[in-house]
């Protein structure tokens, strides 16, 4: 069984779905959903170019998953260099806007 993700009401809920397929990469799902072999659920900007040409049609847009956090680790910042800060900040900045618009 797979556990569909969504949230309700602002909580997150999973729903066990039987499956034929699991995959642990976001491309085999998405082979799969352009097989027409069933529902995915990946990531919104993995597909992003998939649901614009018409491969891929959104279904259940009121049920999303809980959006995934991005996670940056570097030592203590006590010894954080100028370029790891640098760094972090210009893919926060990088990121912010491509995905919210996805």
């Amino acid at each position: 069984m797979i556990g569909w993700e969504y949230v309700d009401n602002g909580q997150l809920k999973s729903l066990a779905i039987p499956s034929r397929i699991a995959a642990n990469h976001a491309e085999t799902y998405i082979a799969c959903g352009i097989a027409g072999l069933g529902l995915i659920q990946v990531p919104r900007y993995d597909i992003a170019a998939q649901v614009a040409n018409g491969e891929l049609v959104e279904v259940l847009p009121n049920w999303q998953p809980p959006a995934m956090p991005i996670t940056a680790l570097y030592p203590h910042r006590r010894h954080l260099s100028r370029r790891v800060q640098a760094y972090v900040e210009w893919n926060a900045n990088l990121l912010k806007h491509p995905l919210a618009q996805v």
